[in-house]
């Protein structure tokens, strides 16, 4: 007499054929599809459910403009099932999936492009997509939000397609649960206490779904070692999975939240969250045109880049107090490079540092005095005001800077490029390729040696000229190249790192207070009349250089204004423009 284990034990190794094993692997029609177990059935459907409420969850997020990711999504998790049955060659199934994929993503990135024609719209989608590469390269703004569309359908297409490849081909439900599960929490942390119920829906269909494939392993297992077992098993699993997310997510609905939340929790999210937040600034420049919301309503942390994006619509709802001796400004980012549709902040330095730390140094100009405010924000935030001038802060923060201007320039070949260089560092690099050419020239066999072939010299003799003529407020490092000649001279500026904006490393919460130590130029008219024009070299770099492509109408104009007004002075010439600048009907209508 035996027990069912010792039938189990005894069972003949290797595969058993029976009349009613679920999975037929084997069985094929022709040339394409195999027949499809239920189990796969199962796990399809599972599997579409979380890819839809992905695809859910971003819509009802607003990203701009975008038509419906569903129809990608769909599309996508039907071609890799599909695939998925098929006994094609994986390099074959991939430039399908490839093929495939491009039609459907310009056929639904292409919805809000102009034309009349899928092929039209497709055209303009293509050429505006191209136009935003250029932008990109260049360091410009985007507002399109046409190239965005085609990024979203194409990351749709690939998550549908390779997710559900993956789980197919692994029968691994960690693929599906952990990518899909990154890409909703990513989405949801930046809408902060809106549609979670999309991620419970995510939950219990990500439980099912591990629970139904656990057991389908399990009984390929059981398979494989000819042992039998109940075929409702995977039904079975899939419908416990079911019950139990349902649970579990009801009881997560319903417990109270409690704070503070684990900080060791929300230093992980922060390192998962690392690369989306690296790409923030690049986005927001490249990414304009796209609505999302951020930080903490009116006082959320402003982007590295300001678009023109129309009409501004102020409320009246406070968002903070600030108690000050005198009434001021309180920008929260300083933007200082401007490119046709916005401004864009550039900082090249970022530190970290303790609370009451000096963020620079003491300003020793005259017409300046140090004063003391008091901010107490209505809102949780991180913004520090007023940006630009923060001497310090009784709180811990980040601060950005923009380092002094710096040129590299060659000390051989064509001297064109040398034009656009400010005059004392021009008139420094002339002349240390008029000394160069003269060395070189005393050679024996020099030849005819210009200013346009000299050849490069030793870093001793470059040295030593710059020593004795390098003016004080200009720094150099020498460039080498391969031989050890010095190829290019790399010239900065001496002068303060200038302050762009400043936030604090744990957000203040509402009603709190920070105090904020601040110059305020107490200057008078007479004061700035008086002032002169013998501006510092690091000013000059920044704020006194005209774009090449500024249209000679402005030049003309601002003469024009400046002799009208008769004004002399920087200051009297500065007063005459803004009194004409505010003379000037205009409309946010853009």
């Amino acid at each position: 007499m035996s027990t069912v284990a010792g039938t189990i034990d005894q069972q003949t190794p290797g595969p058993v054929r029976s009349e009613d094993r679920e999975s037929i692997r084997t069985a094929k029609v022709p040339w394409i599809l195999e027949v499809v177990p239920i189990g796969d059935w199962i796990t399809f459907a599972l599997l579409g459910l979380m890819l839809v409420t992905v695809g859910w969850a971003v819509q009802l997020a607003k990203w701009g403009d975008l038509p419906s990711l569903l129809p990608t999504l769909i599309l996508g998790w039907i071609a890799a099932f599909l695939a998925s049955r098929s006994s094609m060659p994986l390099v074959i199934k991939l430039l399908l999936a490839a093929a495939i994929g491009f039609a459907i993503i310009m056929w639904q990135g292409s919805i809000p492009a102009d034309g009349v024609s899928l092929a039209e719209r497709a055209r303009d989608a293509w050429d505006r997509f191209w136009a935003w590469i250029v932008v990109a390269k260049e360091g410009g703004i985007s507002t399109d939000s046409v190239p965005f569309a085609l990024m979203f359908m194409t990351a749709s297409w690939i998550t549908a397609y390779g997710v559900t490849a993956l789980t197919f081909r692994l029968r691994n439900p960690w693929a599906p649960i952990v990518l899909l599960s990154l890409g909703l929490m990513s989405n949801l942390s930046f809408r902060p206490g809106q549609y979670e119920y999309t991620f419970f829906i995510f939950i219990i269909a990500g439980i099912a779904l591990f629970a139904h494939l656990t057991a389908i392993r399990r009984m390929d297992r059981w398979d494989a070692r000819g042992v039998k077992y109940p075929r409702s098993l995977g039904w079975m699993s899939m419908t416990d999975g079911l019950l139990f997310g349902t649970i579990v997510v009801a009881i997560t609905f319903f417990f109270p939240v409690i704070e503070p939340r684990s900080s060791s929790l929300d230093g992980a999210w922060g390192v998962l969250k690392a690369p989306v937040d690296a790409l923030q600034n690049p986005a927001s420049r490249l990414l304009a045109g796209v609505k999302a919301q951020r930080g903490s309503g009116g006082l959320g942390v402003p982007d590295s880049v300001l678009t023109f994006k129309g009409a501004i619509h102020l409320t009246d709802e406070p968002l903070a107090w600030v108690i000050s001796r005198y009434s001021t400004m309180l920008p929260g980012r300083v933007y200082d490079t401007y490119a046709s549709t916005g401004w864009i902040a550039t900082p090249d330095v970022v530190t970290t540092d303790a609370a009451d730390t000096e963020l620079f140094e003491e300003p020793m100009d005259l017409g300046r005095e140090r004063i003391q405010q008091l901010v107490q924000p209505l809102v949780n935030t991180e913004l520090v005001l007023p940006a630009g001038g923060i001497y310090e802060v009784n709180r811990a923060v980040v601060a950005e800077y923009l380092e002094p201007v710096t040129y590299r320039v060659p000390l051989s070949g064509s001297v064109g490029s040398l034009a656009s260089l400010p005059d004392d560092v021009r008139d420094l690099v002339f002349d240390t390729r008029f000394a160069l050419r003269d060395v070189a020239a005393e050679e024996p066999d020099a030849g005819d040696i210009t200013l346009n072939n000299q050849p490069l010299m030793p870093q001793q003799t470059v040295v030593s000229y710059l020593q004795e003529n390098m003016p004080l407020d200009l720094e150099v490092r020498l460039e080498m190249d391969a031989a050890g000649l010095v190829e290019n001279l790399i010239l900065t500026r001496v002068g303060p790192l200038e302050q762009v904006g400043v936030t604090l490393q744990r957000p203040v919460e509402a009603e709190h207070l920070y105090s904020v130590t601040t110059y305020v130029s107490i200057a008078e008219d007479v004061d700035l009349k008086e002032s002169g024009d013998n501006y510092p070299g690091w000013v000059k770099d920044r704020y006194l250089t005209l774009p090449g492509t500024l249209p000679v109408e402005v030049k003309l104009l601002a003469s024009e204004i400046v002799r009208s007004a008769g004004a002399v002075t920087p200051f009297e010439k500065v007063q005459a423009i803004k009194s004409f600048l505010q003379g000037q009907v205009y409309s946010q209508e853009i």
